[in-house]
């Protein structure tokens, strides 16, 4: 079955080399259906369904980790990610847990 749209979330981390994100959740979601069918249904009549409900949180800043729980949480994936450029994961200036929300692309 096709979704509607999408919810992600992910970590932005930013590094001296640049900025990588790890996918972390990815869910289909799908809109209500209306009694109406001669209503004309526009994409902005579902904007309120891609509003953001997480606020973005700064898990770590200068290698300064919120708490060491979060940080044994995601440093693993963090280090798998970036293990591609030289001592990039000894160098994190940011990371940032995150949602997006788009609509699913209509082909």
């Amino acid at each position: 079955m096709v979704c509607d749209y999408y919810i992600i979330e992910q970590l932005r981390i930013e590094h001296p080399n640049g900025i990588d994100i790890i996918e972390l959740d990815r869910k289909r979601c799908y809109f209500y259906e209306t009694n109406s069918e001669s209503e004309s249904e526009s994409e902005s009549d579902f904007q309120y369904y891609l509003k953001l409900t997480f606020k973005p949180l700064i898990l770590c800043e200068n290698y300064h980790w919120e708490s060491e729980k979060t940080r044994d949480k995601y440093i693993g994936i963090i280090y798998d990610k970036l293990k591609h450029f030289n001592n990039a994961s000894d160098n994190i200036n940011l990371v940032i847990k995150e949602e997006l929300r788009y609509f699913r692309k209509l082909i």
